[in-house]
């Protein structure tokens, strides 16, 4: 994404919508610069809404956090069951359907 945007063959002055997943996993394996410069490259927080995901917010993904986003909010989930316990989980067999295998 880096190289098309330096090249100009990726326009991205439409982004509206920006997720980036696993960002702890980014900036651990060494792509800061990189990410650093194509949040530099698209449009201003004020034109986008930026989305983090991550397993742990340590102080680089708040720095980051800060001077990307706009009024950045942290939500914090305890443990990996706090979704999954308001999820119901149903199946609905129909005539002629096999079991999937286990």
């Amino acid at each position: 994404m880096l190289d098309h945007l330096r090249r100009g063959t990726l326009d991205a002055s439409g982004l509206r919508v920006l997720i980036l997943d696993e960002m702890d996993e980014m900036l651990s394996m060494g792509f800061a610069r990189e990410l650093t410069a194509i949040l530099e490259l698209i449009p201003e927080p004020g034109r986008r809404q930026t989305m983090c995901f991550s397993a742990t917010v340590d102080g680089r993904i708040r720095r980051h956090a800060e001077r990307y986003m706009r009024e950045p909010q942290m939500i914090s989930l305890s443990s990996d069951a706090v979704g999954a316990e308001a999820i119901s989980h149903t199946s609905t067999w129909s005539a002629g359907a096999t079991a999937p295998a286990t």
